[in-house]
């Protein structure tokens, strides 16, 4: 519990209880965000971000339990079908329940069921998608549930030395599509919370960059406190200036940059944790590699303190 601008605030980063302790119903400010999704595998998609509500509610005098859903995790870095990212878990309080961001779609040879394992896989907002080998696609990204939740972008197999994979879908908007030369899609760009809850003593830790975590959510445009971005989507590409995926602001992981041709990789991050952002995609490095999972959930409540 902490208190900024008139208001009290509860932040829960996990599961409890909400106690409203006046005796009689109690209006509140809420922001509440679910689990981002797991990044697919082998240069896979990334994991879209959990849903994310706001507005003002009622609350009863009775206890209301809190969910906070977890980050879903990524799929094996397995070529052949290791299948999606898992979705991230939904959040829920005071009877409302909002859903996990979709896992990240996995890369896969050409001997299968064609598709499926490269789609993104839906949820709050869309996982991205990746390629599937032989076969250029475009493959689809997951699509977003409810108000707020976006579609992540196409995976795209363009030869044996180039694949691309989409972003996830952020609360601020889609992911990006691959590019047919082997680039990645970037995660979609989550959102800024209410400025209710731009407490100084709360704002994310000293640094730049989208990775920049430590308080509530991540940097962005404008300034701090912005959450739920969509996982950057894995590639392989010959050029080693061709990177993997940005994660989108508010948190969103970066996707793999590699392959056997590739002489500059980098690593796959995950999600931010309490941003309900999703995680960035596999890639290859010659080995197959994991990408990252989604960063957890959130509930911040503010009402007027007496």
């Amino acid at each position: 519990v902490s208190y900024y601008g008139g208001k009290t605030i509860h932040t829960f980063t996990s599961s409890g209880a909400f106690h409203n302790t006046t005796g009689s119903t109690l209006t509140v400010e809420y922001v509440m965000l679910a689990g981002g999704g797991g990044s697919g595998g082998h240069i896979g998609g990334g994991g879209g971000a959990g849903q994310y509500k706001s507005e003002p509610i009622n609350v009863p005098t009775s206890p209301q339990p809190v969910v906070i859903g977890g980050g879903g995790a990524s799929a094996p870095g397995d070529f052949g079908f290791p299948g999606k990212g898992n979705n991230g878990a939904n959040s829920s309080f005071n009877g409302i329940t909002i859903y996990g961001g979709g896992g990240g779609g996995s890369g896969g040879n050409s001997t299968g069921a064609p598709g499926a394992p490269g789609n993104g896989g839906n949820g709050g907002s869309g996982g991205g998608a990746a390629y599937y080998g032989g076969n250029s696609g475009p493959w689809p990204g997951g699509t977003g549930y409810g108000p707020g939740g976006n579609p992540g972008g196409t995976g795209y197999w363009a030869s044996s030395a180039h694949h691309g994979s989409g972003g996830g879908g952020g609360a601020g908007g889609p992911g990006s599509n691959a590019g047919p030369n082997g680039t990645a899609g970037s995660g979609g760009n989550g959102t800024r919370i209410p400025t209710t809850f731009h407490d100084p003593d709360q704002a994310p830790g000293p640094g730049t960059g989208n990775t920049v975590g430590g308080g509530i959510g991540s940097p962005g445009p404008a300034g701090g406190f912005y959450v739920a971005g969509g996982g950057g989507g894995g590639n392989q590409s010959a050029p080693p200036t061709l990177a993997g995926g940005d994660g989108g602001y508010g948190g969103g992981g970066r996707g793999r940059r590699g392959g056997s041709q590739c002489t500059n990789p980098r690593g796959a991050t995950s999600g931010i944790m309490n941003t309900g952002s999703g995680g960035g995609g596999g890639g290859e490095t010659p080995t197959y590699v994991t990408g990252g999972r989604g960063g957890s959930g959130l509930l911040l409540i503010a009402y007027p303190t007496t």
